[in-house]
C-alpha cells in the first residue's frame, strides 16, 4: 500500500494520523492482517528504475515485507504519544479480504532498486 505526504485522508495511513490527532472519529480496522507499505516516493524510484532498464516482464514495486495492521496503528499512535487502544478497541475482521497482502519485490531488486523509507520513519515522512 503506498502512502505518503499529502495522500487523500480517506486512505489508512494519513485516516489513522487523523485519528489520533483528534480530527475525525476513531474506526476499526483488520488489525490481524498483514500489508505491504511502500512510500511513495520508493514507488516512483521503482518507476524509473524499471524506465530505465531493459527489463521486461511484470516487475512488482513494494518493500516486499509484511506490517500487520495492528503494528501500523500502535507505530502512528506511539508517534503521537497517543493510545493505540482507540482503534485496536474496535478491530473487526472484515471477511473476504486476504489475511496476507505482500508483493515480491525480487526481481526489481535485481535492477538495483532499493526503498530509502522505512515504515519506521512514518510520522516525520507524513509531516506530522
Amino acid at each position: 500500500m503506498p502512502y505518503g505526504k499529502g495522500e487523500d485522508t480517506r486512505r489508512l495511513v494519513p485516516a489513522l494520523f487523523d485519528v489520533f490527532q483528534g480530527k475525525r472519529q476513531p474506526f476499526g480496522v483488520n488489525a490481524s492482517s498483514y500489508r505491504d507499505f511502500l512510500h511513495v516516493a520508493d514507488v516512483a524510484s521503482g518507476f524509473v528504475r524499471l524506465l530505465l532498464s531493459n527489463a521486461t516482464g511484470n516487475h512488482n514495486i513494494s518493500s516486499g515485507r509484511p506490517t500487520q495492521i495492528a503494528d501500523l496503528v500502535r507505530l502512528i499512535a506511539s508517534s503521537l504519544n497517543c493510545d493505540p487502544d482507540v482503534v485496536l478497541g474496535l478491530s473487526t475482521e472484515r471477511p473476504g479480504e486476504p489475511e496476507m497482502l505482500i508483493g515480491d519485490n525480487t526481481k526489481l531488486k535485481a535492477l538495483g532498486w532499493q526503498p530509502l523509507y522505512a515504515l519506521a520513519d512514518i510520522a516525520a515522512i507524513q509531516g506530522s
